[in-house]
């Protein structure tokens, strides 16, 4: 379906930075900020909550399946949080993978099974992202060693045969086959945009 200017407005203001929103079924929006906040915003976005705040810089959030927790990404701790939905308390999710640490956790998809896809950007203006995947405890490996131009957003197809990846500096969106067993295939250009 397409949209005019016309027929898109503003549903809330006064966010610091959101880098990504997701929705609740309970129709909350959510979304982070780049001090750190994670901001819960009603359903008809007449309030605006900051639940709780890392101290860094929120990136991607995504819910996991039951929608028990939201995974935070933060590049500020370089890390990946859990925020408890019945607590709003946070914990550490994951900080890396195969003995390699965040630098940029960008961006966060869970699959039907709980296991959640981060995007690790690496350094602007440097070739060398990579896609992490996570079971649902926090164990985790490097799916994907890319390397990616900037992984910035990724999503899943609906049939989860596919990791879409946006990459800024390409600029465009990759996309990586996702086998069977759960493993990685080659990653191809998508789309690129037109300069």
């Amino acid at each position: 379906m397409e949209l005019t200017i016309n027929e898109v407005n503003i549903f809330a203001t006064g966010i610091d930075h959101a880098e990504c929103v997701c929705v609740h079924p309970d129709g909350s929006v959510w979304c982070g900020g780049e001090a750190g906040q994670i901001y819960r915003i009603s359903p008809d976005g007449s309030e605006i909550k900051e639940v709780n705040n890392t101290g860094g810089f929120v990136q991607g959030v995504a819910f996991s399946p039951d929608c028990t927790w939201l995974a935070v990404c933060d590049s500020g701790n370089h890390c990946v949080w859990k925020l408890d939905m019945a607590t709003y308390q946070l914990s550490l999710f994951a900080d890396g993978a195969d003995g390699e640490r965040f630098n940029i956790p960008n961006s966060v998809v869970f699959d039907k099974r709980g296991r959640a896809y981060v995007s690790e950007s690496g350094a602007f203006r440097k070739v060398i992202g990579k896609i992490m995947r996570f079971e649902p405890d926090g164990t985790g490996h490097i799916w994907h060693n890319g390397p990616f131009s900037f992984a910035n957003g990724i999503a899943l197809s609906k049939n989860e045969d596919y990791l879409y990846i946006a990459s800024t500096w390409l600029p465009g969106v990759e996309r990586v086959p996702i086998h069977p067993d759960g493993t990685a295939g080659k990653s191809e250009v998508f789309a690129t945009m037109v300069r």
